[in-house]
């Protein structure tokens, strides 16, 4: 997947791996010779009707593999063929669609579709329609002979049968892959990477909490066994007993080797004065950075780094620094939160630990507004346990992508919580969940009990993008 559309191309991704389509997401700007490494079957470029493409298929018309281009980028390749395109005109309808009988359009039941708006086409000689907007006569996707190149202005939209069966086509019929991809798979191979890099050395996983650093932890005890190291670093930053639920299960009931360091008063020092996100997070980075290597020199017949950054992480957290003659593997780094937790559940992770709150290595600071002190770690930590408890022990929390509070000044030495609640709404979107009054109810009168000097208690209903 050729990315220069977030949206698109992990609407894309999610639909393939769903069938068991084992597929990659890479950046708009990777070089032939990267793409062309990974050995695959075919190409999609996931563009929207804004995306930026100047200059895009002269070079990536050389890949011998099949290639499908979506929205922008099919007209980028229609005037690469010799053949116009007009700009994008906004017009959000539903619209009747005909297909031709081709393999792209195998199985394709609908020929009505929601459209955001219209990108005339004109193709050159030699380039078929196949299928065209019936109002208009203009052209919705055409193939470029044996050649195998395709464009198609098809707006992928989630939970879409048709959208599936589209993409499924392109995959199968046309690029002749087959459907392997799942857990097990999965798990196999990361274990045979992680052998290969390891070698007869040993292997270092660098945990803060969460699921990601424990499914990590757990891929690597599955391939090494007790060559796999794992510390757990307490950053002082961490939910109200999440270090008691790791040290229960991975030293109680996986007997994972794990030591536990405590390192929260070098970050409440990192931390002092810092009062802007950005800086928060570059604080606790650097100073991660430095506890690995630290880490790292202690550890006699070193070979690898195992890494827990996934994919929504890849531009938001900076890599951890390693030995040059120590090797690095992100074995969840093409994984989205839900497949992580997946493969966690394949592992054998409790159900508490998968279906939890994701939290970075920066943990509460960032849900702090303003310098993170002690008290407000204090407060803070409370009134999110609070908030989980309540959302848990209803059932709640089973509906829900994110929940968390967020602490702010309010009056003097006094504090708001900001509850927050999100769930999916569709592609990248999060929405705030309409929650039962009862609970947030519950939640504000249990948090304003429980810590005193939090004198308001809010609901925020603003949305966001998925991670």
């Amino acid at each position: 997947m050729l990315d220069y559309d977030h949206a698109v191309s992990r609407i894309a991704a999610r639909m393939l791996r769903s069938e068991r389509i084992c597929c990659k997401i890479v950046p708009g700007d990777t070089a032939l010779e990267t793409i062309l490494s990974e050995d695959p079957c075919g190409l999609i470029v996931c563009a929207s009707f804004d995306s930026e493409l100047s200059g895009l298929f002269p070079s990536l018309l050389q890949l011998p593999i099949p290639i499908l281009a979506l929205g922008t980028a099919a007209g980028a390749l229609a005037v690469h063929l010799g053949g116009g395109c007009d700009a994008w005109i906004p017009d959000r309808r539903m619209a009747d669609i005909r297909y031709d009988i081709c393999p792209l359009f195998e199985n394709i039941a609908s020929s009505r579709r929601m459209i955001s708006g219209v990108m005339p086409l004109r193709l050159p000689d030699g380039i078929s329609v196949i299928a065209r907007m019936t109002d208009s006569g203009l052209p919705y996707a055409f193939s470029c002979g044996e050649r195998k190149r395709f464009g198609a202005l098809m707006e992928l939209e989630p939970n879409d049968p048709d959208s599936v069966s589209f993409l499924l086509n392109f995959a199968q019929r046309i690029c002749g892959c087959t459907a392997w991809w799942d857990e097990d798979a999965l798990v196999s191979k990361t274990v045979g990477e992680i052998r290969r890099l390891a070698g007869d050395g040993n292997a270092l996983c660098l945990m803060t909490g969460g699921l990601h650093a424990s499914v990590a932890a757990l891929l690597g005890a599955r391939a090494l066994g007790d060559r796999m190291l794992c510390v757990f670093v307490n950053t002082g930053l961490l939910q109200e007993g999440e270090e008691e639920a790791f040290e229960r299960f991975f030293s109680g009931r996986i007997h994972l080797r794990l030591t536990f360091r405590d390192e929260s008063a070098r970050f409440a020092q990192a931390l002092k004065g810092i009062k802007d996100q950005e800086g928060k997070r570059s604080a606790v980075h650097s100073l991660m950075n430095v506890i690995s290597r630290e880490i790292q020199r202690q550890i006699s017949g070193l070979s690898l780094i195992i890494h827990d950054r996934t994919f929504t992480e890849q531009n938001q957290a900076e890599t951890r620094s390693h030995r040059p003659d120590v090797s690095l593997l992100e074995p969840l780094k093409d994984l989205f939160l839900d497949e992580v937790r997946q493969v966690g559940s394949y592992l054998g992770l409790p159900y508490d630990m998968i279906a939890g709150q994701v939290i970075p290595d920066t943990g509460l600071a960032l849900n702090i507004v303003g310098e993170v002190t002690e008290e407000k770690l204090g407060i803070l930590r409370k009134a999110d346990f609070i908030y989980r408890s309540i959302l848990r022990q209803s059932a709640q929390s089973r509906k829900l992508n994110e929940y968390y509070a967020v602490l702010r000044p309010y009056e003097r030495d006094t504090y708001s919580v900001v509850l927050r609640a999100l769930s999916v709404n569709q592609g990248d979107d999060l929405r705030a969940a309409r929650m039962p009054y009862d609970l947030l109810e519950e939640a504000a009168e249990a948090i304003r009990r429980e810590c005193p000097p939090v004198k308001r208690v809010l609901y925020d209903l603003t949305p966001t993008k998925r991670l």
